[in-house]
């Protein structure tokens, strides 16, 4: 399904309408990439989780991910998760008390995606912090105690 674009006057923002959420983006922004993803994407992720079904609904109702069973010889309680991306990840039981993971994940906002986590039960561990001549990064914890980090290019639409 192709998103739509709709205007906005509140803000000189367009709403992107897609088959998974609504996001919104200043019009700069969709002019400068020609297209925006229908949800942020990462390189590749292992969640552990000490309940399964929880850390599935955080991750679903933040980003919009789809998590679906992957049934696997050497993991119970085992999920894949698809990004919207080229690269996805996994979400399973956790295997020891202090494993946890770290991943970066690309969003066209900091700033709303920490109210997002702190909306859906997680932490900011750390707020928006300069990478200078690169972007934005902050780091979080979701409701399973993982850590994380968002990530906001220099063109995003922090600028």
């Amino acid at each position: 399904m192709r998103s739509r674009r709709q205007h906005d006057d509140h803000d000189g923002c367009v709403a992107v309408l897609g088959p998974i959420l609504i996001e919104q983006v200043h019009e700069k922004d969709y002019h400068r990439f020609g297209r925006l993803r229908s949800m942020p994407t990462v390189t590749w992720f292992e969640i552990p989780a000490a309940d399964t079904g929880r850390a599935k609904k955080f991750y679903q109702s933040l980003f919009g991910w789809k998590v679906r069973p992957f049934p696997a010889e050497f993991k119970e309680d085992f999920w894949m998760v698809e990004t919207g991306g080229e690269v996805g990840g996994d979400l399973f039981r956790r295997e020891a008390p202090d494993q946890q993971m770290m991943i970066y994940i690309d969003v066209p906002s900091i700033e709303a995606y920490l109210q997002r986590v702190v909306d859906l039960g997680g932490q900011v561990l750390t707020g928006k912090t300069e990478v200078p001549g690169m972007g934005f990064l902050a780091v979080c914890e979701d409701t399973e105690k993982n850590r994380f980090g968002l990530w906001e290019g220099a063109g995003g639409s922090g600028e």
